[in-house]
């Protein structure tokens, strides 16, 4: 049920490029887990337009399956990795009240975005598609349809 969810929304404009996702990673972060440069993020989608972004936060914990249902029910795909990369590099400042975020459009490949204690700090690492979320976690969705990886959005 996501009817007693009180949900908050940013939206942004995320700016895509072709460039190769591990140099992204390599030039645009503090800190990046090991994991994250082991991934083989080659056969996810790479999205070549600028596209409108929310980020959408439930301020109660939140299991990934009942945020993608959420998202499913108000015509929004999860983000993927490489969107989420792309959103950090497109606007570094204005993520500052909204972190951290987590990318649910690809299971195997969970990726997230946070800053400790200093907001001016970015570092990635991986998640887990079974995790149950904090309340203080905001999550990337896009309003457009688009190839995604989570099998069950059909």
């Amino acid at each position: 049920m996501t009817r007693n969810l009180r949900v908050e929304k940013e939206c942004f404009i995320v700016s895509h490029d072709d460039g190769l996702l591990m140099d992204k990673i390599r030039e645009g972060f503090d800190f990046v887990a090991p994991k994250v440069i082991s991934e083989d993020f080659s056969d996810i989608p790479i999205h070549r337009l600028s596209e409108n972004a929310s980020l959408i936060h439930f301020g109660k914990c939140i299991s990934s399956e009942r945020v993608v249902d959420y998202f499913k029910k108000k015509g929004l795909w999860p983000g993927l990795p490489t969107d989420l990369v792309d959103l950090a590099k497109s606007c570094p400042s204005a993520l500052d009240k909204c972190l951290p975020i987590v990318a649910l459009g690809d299971p195997r490949n969970v990726l997230c975005l946070n800053g400790p204690c200093d907001v001016s700090y970015r570092a990635l690492h991986m998640g887990w598609w079974r995790s149950i979320w904090g309340d203080y976690w905001w999550f990337l969705a896009f309003a457009s349809q688009r190839q995604n990886l989570v099998s069950h959005l059909g």
